[in-house]
């Protein structure tokens, strides 16, 4: 409430509907803006020379609506992962994607397990950080059977797209 005194609550059904059998419970207590997420996609398969997709989900809690950074460590040799991922202010997921190099040799038991996320925000002033799930077992899959590359056009194209062909 903005000032000390007598206020009146109310509480009511939106549908509209009452009487002695429905029992409700108010609480009244200053808020306390917070938030937790989520990272979706565990055990990530990725291709050498291609990626995953993956995502993160905030729970945003008592109103709080600023940015989240998450970001990520101890990925296997070769590997690397969008970071930092932002979740915008106001929004409730960030998708990224983990990638293996074309180089990229299968992980081990011991660091394709060893990866670790965290979640950054500022809450009422204060630099909160907060631990998340990880991506479990990262693994090398099968390399993929067409790869795109983009690269800048340096003009010598006239503005046309160049094709090369290449066979299996």
């Amino acid at each position: 409430a903005p000032a000390d005194g007598a206020y009146l609550g109310k509480v009511s059904d939106t549908r509209g509907l009452g009487g002695d059998r429905f029992v409700y419970r108010l609480i009244v207590r200053e808020t306390m803006p917070d938030f937790n997420v989520t990272l979706n996609g565990a055990n990530p398969v990725a291709g050498p020379g291609s990626g995953q997709s993956f995502s993160v989900s905030a729970e945003r809690l008592d109103g709080f609506e600023d940015e989240i950074t998450v970001e990520f460590s101890g990925l296997p040799p070769e590997f690397s992962v969008t970071s930092p991922l932002v979740i915008q202010a106001g929004h409730s997921e960030a998708r990224g994607s983990i990638n293996a190099s074309a180089s990229a040799p299968p992980p081990t038991e011991a660091n394709g397990s060893q990866n670790k996320a965290w979640a950054t925000a500022m809450v009422r002033g204060k630099k909160v950080v907060k631990d998340l799930n990880n991506f479990g077992r990262i693994k090398l899959g099968e390399k993929p059977k067409l790869l795109v590359g983009l690269e800048p056009d340096d003009g010598s194209s006239g503005g046309k797209p160049e094709i090369e062909k290449t066979s299996p």
